[in-house]
């Protein structure tokens, strides 16, 4: 999967959490987010900015994965164990996987839904 590959993906885990809004009708439904931390986590410009993003991207998907629990509680252990990957992400391979796991979950999901 290519980098913006997954920064759609992201941009959708984000937009699914919230109803399939539209793209900034919430914070962070913007795969620009994601690609400014691949740009951090490619070509660092400084720890600040590492930290900002990767918090921010960090918080973005903490919420989501908190309304997607709700939403679809019968999923509430893929929620959990996507949750603690989030909390353990610490390099841009560990965030592209997340990305990948709960895109995949989030597709499994709509093709119940139709």
């Amino acid at each position: 999967m290519t980098h913006d590959d997954l920064a759609l993906h992201y941009e959708n885990i984000i937009r699914f959490a919230n109803n399939d809004c539209e793209r900034y009708e919430v914070p962070g439904a913007d795969a620009d987010i994601y690609r400014d931390l691949q740009q951090e986590y490619i070509e660092p410009s400084n720890d600040f900015e590492k930290g900002m993003i990767t918090g921010k991207v960090i918080a973005y998907l903490k919420t989501a994965f908190d309304k997607l629990k709700k939403n679809y509680p019968s999923h509430n252990e893929d929620w959990e164990s996507l949750d603690e990957q989030l909390s353990s992400a610490e390099d841009l391979d560990s965030f592209n996987e997340l990305i990948n796991n709960a895109s995949k979950l989030i597709s499994e999901i709509r093709s119940k839904q139709k």
